[in-house]
């Protein structure tokens, strides 16, 4: 992460991208993507397409949940889709490479594999099912390494920041963070690699660790032109059984906790049962007595809780799902968590407030957070933490 910024490469056509990565990396790619909206949906057509034509380019495309539009098999089923799939997925390019390995159709110098499926997305396709990394995510940083990865790409917001441009990994900064630096080491040990951008102004800006500059990046296409609306899985109803288990798990959610929650029915079901614990609290509890909650569940009174959410939750999750944008909204989602331990206990035992005070720097100090003379990097983290201001 720490190359200058005047060797990072701005491309305005992503033909010329792919053109200055094999000059760099060579004809051997192994690429990893992150999952889902992070790929760059131009830039891996576009090498897709090179290692299509030339088949002395070997290609290895290693990443995780590729969305594709749906595709009716009947004629009943098309009939119904194809409407509303041109209307729901317009301008949202296809990702060519995951289009023929559905159809058997990657060429023999093209091998996919990939670590998260949808769930049965793949029965049916043996290829897909033979390369697939059993992988736990937090070793996929791992495990991309070993497979010798040396070519990592994803879609990045921008943002300009007193003249200078600034990018956003948006909602896939997790493994990005991870990977990067690993790479930069084998950079640094004389091997070929490449970390590539594509710019999307239509991705989220997310910002904290997730926002960066250009010395992040090795290459960075950018253009208005490849600028794409977003994959968008439409939401499907909530059953009443999956209310009523959203509603048994909202109640094993303690206040001051923490919260992760994936797509679908179920987390959207346990966000609207947080909602009305936080907000409607009477109907909530009136709605334990009529299930018989705790004769059922004794275990909710020790775990969890029933009253409003007055600390508020902390969010963790590998997606920003936006049931988050709701609870977050509704001041539910506002607990703060800092990556020191020490700080985070004293913070969760109450010995240390949000309110910085009198008392805050001798707390920090007793427990060995910062010294008595300060260092620059006591400063900074102090800085860091909103303990200090900027100035």
């Amino acid at each position: 992460m720490n190359a200058a910024i005047s060797t990072t490469k701005v491309f305005p056509d992503v033909e010329k991208c792919v053109d200055t990565l094999i000059a760099k990396v060579g004809k051997r790619i192994v690429l990893g993507m992150p999952l889902g909206l992070g790929k760059p949906s131009h830039f891996v057509n576009a090498l897709y397409a090179r290692a299509c034509q030339d088949k002395s380019l070997n290609l290895t495309i290693i990443t995780a949940l590729s969305l594709e539009r749906p595709i009716g098999k009947s004629a009943l089923e098309k009939n119904f889709l194809e409407p509303f799939v041109a209307r729901q997925f317009e301008g949202v390019p296809d990702l060519n490479y995951a289009v023929d390995l559905r159809k058997g159709a990657l060429p023999s110098n093209v091998e996919v594999e990939e670590f998260y499926f949808k769930a049965g997305a793949y029965l049916g396709t043996p290829y897909a099912q033979q390369r697939y990394i059993s992988s736990n995510y937090t070793h996929v940083t791992r495990d991309l390494i070993a497979k010798g990865v040396n070519v990592v790409a994803q879609s990045v917001g921008i943002k300009e920041v007193g003249g200078k441009k600034r990018y956003s990994l948006s909602c896939n900064a997790d493994l990005s963070l991870d990977l990067v630096p690993l790479l930069r080491e084998k950079s640094a040990a004389g091997e070929a690699i490449a970390i590539v951008g594509e710019v999307n102004r239509e991705l989220p800006y997310m910002e904290n660790d997730a926002d960066v500059d250009a010395s992040n990046f090795d290459l960075i296409v950018d253009h208005p032109r490849y600028d794409h609306p977003l994959f968008a899985a439409p939401h499907v109803p909530i059953a009443p059984v999956d209310h009523l288990i959203g509603f048994y798990a909202s109640t094993l959610v303690r206040d001051a906790g923490t919260l992760q929650l994936g797509i679908g029915s179920l987390g959207s079901a346990v966000i609207y049962s947080s909602l009305l614990r936080h907000q409607k609290n009477d109907q909530y509890r009136s709605l334990i007595e009529k299930t018989r909650l705790y004769e059922k569940f004794p275990v909710a009174r020790e775990i969890g809780g029933e009253a409003p959410f007055d600390q508020g939750l902390y969010g963790c999750s590998e997606m920003m799902v936006d049931g988050f944008l709701h609870l977050y909204k509704a001041g539910i989602l506002k607990r703060k968590v800092y990556a020191d331990t020490r700080l985070q206990n004293l913070l969760n035992e109450g010995s240390l407030s949000e309110d910085v005070t009198a008392e805050t720097l001798p707390a920090l100090m007793k427990q060995g957070v910062v010294r008595a003379q300060l260092t620059a990097g006591d400063v900074a983290k102090l800085k860091r933490w909103g303990i200090f201001r900027d100035s």
